[in-house]
């Protein structure tokens, strides 16, 4: 699974606290920090903290949600807003429903007149078997979201830190 699970906050991490916007489990939020460790790495040329805080809050630009244990799970970055027959959404949205499928995804878009983007979807899956998870993946995506191009590929290169290699 992608998905990356930051900590058992009541155990695991001191000085720090974190939510996300929405409150329910497994509904994905915008994930905010706060704490005295936050300081650290957030400065400019000249020395000076930059932190863009909301109510004190440091608005850490990550979607992710709590599970019932209230591990927190981050799913992506919110920069790269994907805006699409009059939808917004994000590319890790996209990834995380075909993920619920089973299939390792990434999606790349591009700006085009007619619907505002063209989505190409890469699944890490069978090239033999594409028509049949192609209907899969449709059937679980809204309307605005269905790939105008899949590729399937073997297997995603990946970075040490067990991350998808965009490049």
């Amino acid at each position: 699974q992608q998905l990356l699970r930051l900590a058992q906050f009541a155990d695991t991490l001191e000085h720090i606290s974190l939510k996300k916007q929405q409150t329910t489990n497994h509904e994905i939020g915008h994930i905010y920090a706060k704490g005295n460790g936050l300081l650290e790495g957030y400065l400019d040329n000249n020395g000076n903290v930059q932190l863009d805080l909301k109510n004190s809050w440091l608005d850490m630009k990550d979607f992710g949600y709590f599970d019932i244990d209230g591990n927190l799970f981050v799913i992506g970055r919110r920069d790269g807003a994907i805006h699409r027959m009059g939808a917004t959404f994000y590319a890790c949205h996209m990834e995380r429903i075909v993920e619920e499928l089973g299939i390792l995804s990434k999606v790349v878009s591009f700006t085009e007149d007619r619907k505002g983007s063209y989505l190409i979807l890469f699944i890490q899956y069978s090239h033999e078997k594409s028509s049949h998870i192609r209907k899969e993946i449709v059937d679980a995506l809204p309307t605005y979201m269905y790939p105008d191009k899949l590729i399937c590929i073997d297997e995603f290169p990946f970075l040490p830190n067990g991350k998808i290699d965009n490049k």
